[in-house]
């Protein structure tokens, strides 16, 4: 074979190799395919987001990051869509920076919540990103700036402490859990007394809620009882110094008087009890006593407030005899006004009550006109003729 024409193939054999290694590339990065471009906007790409990083969506993959470029509120990436999936990213979707693992290059996740065909996502729309993962040189100066504040020399110190107190103590620990768990079992089986406590609380809550405005009225009243007395604070000693005193005197006085005054409340005892029983007479004899005596003004005058008597002396009643005429108390009636206030005929037509106290109250019997003329001018010198 000719030479030249040895050297040509060996030049078309590199061109097309080089032709083959080029649509190759370019078939990996998409450079052939039909796309759709798209920006997330976020607030940060990540330390590993670079061109060329998948987009997926629900885990298949739906195209590239074609560039990741600095904005004014954070970063925007740059999506190529294929245009043959544009159609299963809704308008409402969202975006997810990720890595496939802790030390993997980030990826686009992306969210949508609209199936295929419906509002979907128009070309060159922005979508925002919730989320993006930490990068774990971040995890650990996060984890340095931790370990700074909490100075592991003095947790080991506290770790190996506690280590120290827990040796040869588990059986302890596990009776202390032990106890723990009955407790929380006694505690699980009153739980539905607890929730029926609490719905009935609710009421409770309720009526101090309503209470509530009295309350605070009742604070600030006692809180100006509290100004006044604290303004007033002399005069309260005063008035208490005074009370102290008077008690003293007081308790010497009572202390002196108290023997005498006890056997007289002891004497006053039946008195006082006999008043209590015939109390309610006192009321009907007065109110008897003030309606006869406006009864009487009628008939004799009302010249002379008051109750105007004639008084006669008259010989003694009849000597007592025994056993008829001993003195007794017999009289155990209780109460009783006997018609008072307003006596009608009937009750004056009613026999005289009679005591018993074994004397005859109304004389010794019916007097003759003489002895009773004589009595009426010369009173008890009539009784000294009588008995002459």
């Amino acid at each position: 074979m000719h030479p030249s024409r040895h050297f040509l193939s060996g030049i078309l054999f590199i061109v097309i190799f080089g032709l083959v290694i080029a649509a190759t590339l370019g078939s990996y990065q998409g450079k052939f395919r039909s796309t759709v471009p798209i920006t997330v906007a976020t607030d940060r790409a990540g330390l590993t987001m670079s061109p060329g990083a998948v987009v997926k969506l629900r885990g298949v993959e739906i195209g590239r990051v074609d560039g990741v470029h600095a904005a004014e509120t954070g970063a925007e990436v740059d999506l190529a869509i294929d245009k043959s999936k544009i159609s299963w990213i809704s308008k409402d979707s969202t975006a997810q920076i990720v890595p496939p693992t802790a030390f993997g290059a980030k990826y686009v996740q992306i969210s949508s919540s609209s199936s295929k065909g419906q509002d979907t996502i128009a070309s060159g729309a922005v979508i925002r990103a919730t989320s993006v993962t930490v990068e774990v040189n971040e995890a650990f100066s996060n984890l340095a700036e931790v370990l700074k504040a909490a100075q592991p020399d003095k947790v080991n110190n506290a770790i190996t402490a506690l280590s120290s107190t827990l040796d040869g103590r588990g059986e302890k620990l596990g009776g202390l859990v032990t106890q723990l768990n009955t407790y929380l079992e006694t505690l699980n089986s009153s739980l539905p007394k607890l929730n029926s406590d609490l719905d009935q609380a609710d009421g409770v809550v309720g009526t101090y809620e309503k209470l509530t405005p009295n309350l605070i009225d009742l604070t600030r009243n006692v809180t100006k009882t509290s100004d006044t007395l604290v303004s007033r604070q002399k005069s309260l000693d005063k008035a208490l110094k005074s009370a102290d005193t008077f008690s003293a005197t007081a308790a010497q006085f009572v202390k002196t008087i108290g023997k005498p005054l006890t056997n007289l409340l002891q004497v006053l005892d039946p008195v006082t009890s006999m008043l209590s029983r015939y109390a309610s007479v006192l009321p009907c004899t007065l109110s008897g006593t003030v309606y006869n005596g406006q009864l009487a003004s009628q008939v004799v005058g009302g010249k002379f407030p008051g109750i105007n008597t004639y008084t006669k002396l008259k010989p003694s009643d009849d000597p007592y005899t025994a056993p008829n005429d001993l003195p007794k108390m017999g009289f155990d009636r209780g109460p009783d006004c006997f018609g008072m206030p307003r006596i009608t005929q009937a009750d004056a037509n009613k026999p005289n009550p009679n005591f018993g106290t074994g004397a005859n109250p109304y004389g010794g019997g019916p007097k003759s006109p003489t002895e009773g003329l004589a009595t009426t001018f010369f009173g008890a010198l009539a009784g000294l003729v009588n008995l002459g």
